[in-house]
């Protein structure tokens, strides 16, 4: 892996918060999985990430996810929340962050220590779906549900279409789901693969109905016709649960405009 590849697959940064829970009009994921009995070094390189970061009184934010089910272990996820491609280019330089922290030599040192971890890295852009997603607006949750469908690239808009009925019924049911609906915009399989994430701020959370279940009793009969069709469309599924990892993050001081 080049140093340039590496230095990217670690962290990209953006001046804002994030979560999965996306209500920026856009999200950029970096996926990174680490090599077996690496994980206490990866994350001592982002401890270290965060530490020079706090040392220059910087104004970048990100909040780190682990993968606790539903993927390899060793996989970390970071969001990153934009509304507008031209956000992207304040984007802060990682590499001359931890020399003004450390110096350019410690600075190589840790970069070199935390990128030789990496097995694998993944980078994708989701757009947020408005018009399906619903109970938005509240603190990011410790956990997160998510998942992914791809659907045939002919029925993108059918999927969409159908998809966007079920905000309804999440605003109507009495526990409120928080339900963010996306769409991939950038990465392999883009513009017609979706993405379904619910948080929580306690596993047992998801115990609530807020799937299927709720989706049969508010739609009643309806519900077997669109089952049906949904089953047509799709082409791949996969769920998976990640935990959030506040030590891993540097999260924003609170403000009353905070999302």
């Amino acid at each position: 892996m080049s140093r340039r590849t590496y230095l990217t697959a670690l962290f990209v940064l953006l001046f804002a918060p994030a979560s999965f829970a996306q209500t920026a009009r856009f999200q950029q994921v970096y996926e990174n999985t680490v090599k077996p009995g690496q994980e206490a070094v990866y994350e001592n390189y982002i401890k270290k990430l965060i530490a020079a970061y706090d040392k220059v009184g910087s104004k970048v934010y990100w909040t780190t996810y682990s993968v606790m089910l539903g993927k390899p272990g060793g996989t970390y996820r970071v969001a990153l929340n934009f509304n507008a491609w031209a956000d992207r280019e304040a984007w802060g330089s990682i590499p001359a962050t931890m020399a003004k922290a450390y110096g350019q030599q410690e600075a190589e040192r840790l970069m070199k220590e935390g990128g030789n971890t990496l097995e694998r890295s993944t980078t994708e852009v989701w757009e947020n779906l408005p018009g399906a997603s619903a109970n938005q607006g509240g603190a990011a949750g410790n956990f997160v549900r998510s998942r992914i469908v791809r659907v045939q690239p002919e029925r993108a808009a059918d999927y969409e279409a159908m998809v966007s009925k079920f905000k309804a019924a999440y605003e109507a049911a009495p526990n409120k789901p928080v339900v963010s609906v996306s769409v991939l915009r950038m990465g392999a399989n883009s513009t017609y693969t979706f993405r379904r994430v619910q948080q929580v701020n306690k596993v047992g959370d998801f115990d609530a109905p807020a799937g299927i279940e709720l989706l049969q009793k508010f739609f009643g009969s309806q519900w077997a016709a669109m089952t049906a069709e949904l089953d047509k469309m799709a082409t791949f599924r996969q769920d998976f649960v990640v935990t959030r990892r506040p030590e891993l993050s540097r999260i924003a001081p609170a403000t009353t405009n905070s999302r």
